[in-house]
């Protein structure tokens, strides 16, 4: 009541007001000199207008009016305040003298003697030091300084002395020795980002008192004398007949459970399990053939029984280590007939099965082979229940998937039945999908555009899958693929050793990369296990281990992402964002499995041998594959792959022994076809003239010239030209368009002796009996590039005394004159120094159009050939009969030839044999004695063809009882004889040729 009393009061009042006033009615009265409500500058400039000399709303002064505002009070140190003709102040008669010294921080000035307004070294961005002020009243910052580390405290190696990041007498944090590892015979060494002096061994187990089984000894976790933890024999369970055995964690000498059939089956009744053998064959027997029983698969060895009760949903993980091939089967009735739950007999590092319901089941552990090559076994065996906590993070199954991501949880708690939830990044229905991955949120809220553009759905609903939708147009995974990559094998030999590949980053190149070779490497530039932080990385088959950059730590940047991890894979690669461990010869599945580094991908086995190691340092992180074993082969690989923090790339390749299938290169790893064409790393090299025979004494109809080029080398652009050497002139010169090299790397020019022959002379207008001449002459190769450009490639001159020479270096020794059906060739194929007389070596026997079979005996040796001495009528080449131990007997009588000297200094004997297994082979040479045989080859080489050289010159014999000396001062005039036999079936062979050479 009160207020509406007051309320009502005051209205009255208002109205009595009115009613006096009422002859003011008419409003506010303009020219009062006041401002009065509605009244503006517009309406009423006398009242409310600049110039008034009244002050008013919204000016800083009118006239002579300032309010008592001075230009002191403004800031200045003096002079007269101005008003402007808009009734703002104008100081532009102000004056400002200085005023620094009166330690008063004035307008214009930072400081003011000591006094700094509060502010350090570290406010004006300095790590620390001393801030001072100038005469002028500005701040002088030459006593600041930066920080050269961040946090006191942090350690660091130098060498091998630890710096601690502390204060120093700048004021500033700075690395400070603190300690000197050598001092006490120690290195120094980072952990987890901290440093500290370490003993230079390496703990083998993690924690003293620990045990384990090793065979049937137990090793107890001690320090040793390196003052490492060390494993060290402490019982021998063998000595009491026992066995080593592993329960709750804890190894000891147990009495042997039998394990040999269903009935006496080991009891596993707490878990881990771990069982330790050095030879099952003594240990198990054979009481069961699972082969006729469904889903076991086949085994011939002997097997142990053990028994142990699981709970519906629980995972059994098993594992069999040690040497032994194994076969690993789970049964839940364990008699002849049963099927088999589970059954594996590959891959036994990492197994696992889910057990369908509650109840007793049987394991088998059973060797493959029935005699198997190792007999030790090292079976653990554990056991994880079902998810059932499904919301606390964990694996709690360890079957790879957590909480609501696990089937197990699918419906329980706050894990969905569908997922409906479409934004959480959480798999919530546990079906292996997330989110807009998952078919249920297809189209819904969060899923209505097309951002998963590799996954083969439509993610947005909207009829169109991933890279036809235009949402993906601009994404990696829809642009053309980007890699660099060469992969090699039979048909395209390794090149690449002794060589350094660098792949530099350049956004312009169509593949994000450039790349060059360079001849350098002939040892690691970077030492293994010489970085700021070094690992060896214990890889098994098919494996693949993170490793966290810590040193480097701006990371490496590799397609446009910079990854703080690696993937270091056992099969020859780096992969980048998540791990492979697959074995990729494929250039497809290479290009496209996501970003990788093939230093040389092949199916590499780390755990038979070899050594993996990673260095890192401030910029780089290395990674050096050392005489790794290919799995099947066992062909070494060894080669270093360095990343550099600016995205460098260097392969470093230092040995290969690889027969087939293996990829190098660098790889995107995402995008669509085209994917990019195979690179050739190491060009091959040109053409050069690699046998020749010319002038022979049997009727010149056997000449040839033979050119040595990679596999299927295009011979269109080149020419050879045989130049006389007596003037200069050319004889002739024949194009060799449309003709490429054979699958040896061959072409050959000849006679119409050679059926072989690609051209004969005949096809060119040049004679069988005089194509090429003795003396002074030469052979020139040249390629046509083009536009009028022809450059010489090689060159052979053979004999000397040209007029005009086109010799490389000196030229070649030729053949003696007068010899039967001798050349000269390169030794190996294709060896070219650019000098004639070093690469060219007279050939005991012409292999036109084949590889070449290496040098004669020089000559001081007499030559006697067997084409012409033979006990056969018939002409060479004889056939050796097949699985036949007589074989074929060719002798030389040298009784009646009087250049042979009377006995032997030194002799050699060269063979030729086509054969297509000289495993099959048993080749000997007897002396006229009658009683001195050399066994040349002894049923060696397997499925190799040919025997072709000479013993012992570019051959050794196989007998290693006697040699070729053995003959030295018999005599040397009578029958000589040489033996063959074929003792395998199947293959068949021919003695094409055989000589003697006698001193």
């Amino acid at each position: 009541m009160r207020r509406t009393f007051l309320a009502i009061t005051l209205l009255a009042g208002a109205t009595w007001l009115v009613a006096s006033c009422s002859d003011d009615s008419s409003g506010p009265s303009c020219g009062n000199g006041i401002c009065e409500d509605g009244e503006t500058p517009d309406s009423c400039a006398d009242d409310c207008g600049c110039g008034n000399a009244i002050l008013n709303t919204g000016e800083d002064c009118d006239g002579t009016q300032f309010g008592n505002a001075t230009c002191q009070d403004l800031g200045f140190s003096g002079g007269t305040l101005n008003c402007s003709a808009t009734c703002q102040f104008d100081t532009s008669s102000c004056t400002n003298e200085s005023k620094c010294g009166n330690g008063t921080i004035d307008n214009g000035e930072d400081c003011d003697g000591t006094n700094l307004d509060n502010q350090t070294c570290q406010t004006q961005g300095f790590g620390g030091g001393t801030l001072a002020c100038s005469d002028t009243c500005q701040f002088v910052t030459s006593g600041c300084c930066a920080s050269t580390c961040t946090s006191a405290g942090d350690t660091q190696c130098n060498g091998d002395t630890v710096q601690t990041c502390q204060t120093g007498t700048s004021g500033c944090l700075e690395w400070i020795d603190t300690t000197d590892c050598t001092a006490t015979n120690q290195v120094c060494h980072m952990d987890q980002g901290t440093a500290s002096c370490q003993n230079t061994c390496t703990n083998q187990c993690n924690q003293a008192g620990d045990t384990q089984c090793n065979g049937d000894t137990v090793q107890t976790c001690q320090t040793g004398t390196s003052g490492c933890l060390e494993w060290i024999d402490t019982t021998n369970c063998t000595t009491t007949n026992q066995l080593c055995i592993v329960n709750e964690g804890i190894a000891q000498c147990e009495n042997p459970p039998t394990g040999d059939d269903c009935g006496s089956a080991i009891p596993i009744s707490s878990t881990p399990f771990t069982i330790d053998g050095t030879d099952i064959t003594a240990d198990a027997t054979d009481d069961y053939d699972f082969s006729s029983n469904t889903d076991c698969g086949t085994a011939h060895g002997v097997d142990i029984f053990f028994t142990i009760d699981l709970n519906a949903g629980d995972t059994l993980h098993m594992a069999e280590t040690g040497g032994m091939d194994a076969v690993i089967r789970v049964l839940d009735t364990c008699d002849a007939t049963s099927a088999c739950l589970f059954s594996a007999d590959y891959g036994e590092n990492d197994l696992s099965f889910v057990a369908p319901a509650d109840g007793t089941y049987f394991i088998v552990l059973e060797a493959y082979y029935a005699s198997p090559s190792s007999v030790d076994y090292h079976f653990v065996v554990d056991v994880y229940p079902a998810e059932s906590a499904c919301g606390d993070g964990i694996d709690n199954d360890h079957d790879g998937d957590t909480d609501c991501e696990d089937s197990d949880c699918a419906g329980q708690g706050s894990c969905e039945t569908t997922e409906t939830t479409c934004n959480d990044s959480f798999d919530n229905d546990g079906d292996g999908d997330t989110d807009c991955e998952d078919t249920d949120c297809f189209g819904q809220t969060g899923c209505t555009t097309e951002t998963i553009c590799g996954d083969g759905e439509d993610n947005d609903n909207d009829g169109d899958t991933d890279c036809a939708d235009s949402d993906c147009q601009t994404t990696v995974a829809c642009q053309p693929l980007k890699g660099i990559w060469q992969e090699f094998g039979n048909d395209d030999p390794v090149d690449i050793v002794g060589k350094t590949i660098t792949f530099t980053p350049d956004a312009t190149d169509v593949n994000g990369y450039t790349w060059a070779v360079t001849g350098d490497a002939t040892t690691y530039p970077i030492v293994p296990g010489s970085g700021t932080t070094s690992a060896t990385m214990d890889l098994g088959d098919d494996d693949s281990q993170a490793y966290a950059l810590t040193t480097m730590t701006g990371g490496f940047p590799f397609y446009g992402t910079t990854y703080s991890q690696i993937y270091v894979g056992s099969n020859g690669y780096i992969a980048l964002g998540e791990a492979d461990t697959s074995v990729t010869y494929d250039a497809t599945d290479f290009l496209a499995s996501g970003p990788k580094i093939a230093g040389f991908s092949d199916d590499l086995a780390p755990d038979d041998g070899g050594t993996i190691t990673i260095d890192e340092f401030a910029h780089s992180v290395v990674v050096t594959y050392d005489q790794v074993p290919e799995y099947w082969s066992g062909d070494l690989e060894s080669f270093q792959i360095e990343l550099l923090d600016d995205g460098v790339i260097k392969v470093h390749y230092l040995q290969s022994q690889l027969t087939d299938e293996g990829i190098v290169g660098i790889t995107a790893g995402v995008g669509i076809a085209p994917y990019p064409a195979e690179t050739d790393f190491v060009l091959p090299p040109p053409p050069v003239i690699n046998e020749v025979l010319y002038d022979d004494d049997s009727g010149d109809d056997m000449e040839f010239v033979e050119i040595k080029a990679p596999s299927g080398t295009d011979l269109s652009a080149y020419t050879l030209v045989h130049y006389n050497g007596n003037g200069g002139s050319v004889i002739w010169s024949i194009p060799l368009t449309g003709y490429a090299a054979n699958t040896n790397g061959l072409f050959l020019i000849g006679s119409s002796h050679w059926p072989n022959a690609d051209i004969h002379w005949a096809d060119v207008s040049i004679s069988d009996t005089n194509a090429l001449q003795n003396g002074a002459d030469s052979l020139v190769l040249y390629k046509d590039y083009g536009l009028g450009t022809e450059a010489e490639v090689d060159a052979v001159e053979w004999e000397t005394g040209a007029s005009v020479s086109h010799a490389e270096g000196s030229p070649a020794a030729g053949t003696p004159f007068g010899s039967w059906n001798t050349s000269f060739g390169r030794y190996p194929d294709g060896t070219d120094t650019d000098d004639n007389s070093a690469d060219f070596f007279t050939e005991w026997w012409p292999t036109p159009g084949e590889p070449n079979n290496g040098p004669s005996p020089d000559d001081t040796y007499n030559r006697i050939t067997g084409s012409t001495q033979s006990d056969y009528a018939d002409s060479f080449p004889i056939a050796i009969p097949d699985n036949d131990a007589t074989g074929i007997t060719v002798t030389f009588d040298t009784s009646t030839w009087d250049w042979v000297p009377a006995t032997v200094g030194d002799i050699e004997v060269g063979i030729n044999i086509s054969h297509s297994y000289i495993g099959d082979l048993e080749v000997t040479l007897t002396a006229p004695d009658g009683t001195t045989t050399v066994v040349l080859h002894d049923e060696t080489g397997g499925g190799d063809d040919d025997i072709n050289g000479v013993y012992d010159l570019t051959l050794t014999p196989d007998d290693g009882t006697n040699n070729m000396d053995s003959f030295n001062g018999l005599n040397a005039q009578g029958t000589w004889t040489l033996h063959i036999s074929d003792n395998g079936f199947g293959d068949m062979g021919q003695l094409n040729e055989w000589i003697l050479w006698i001193k």
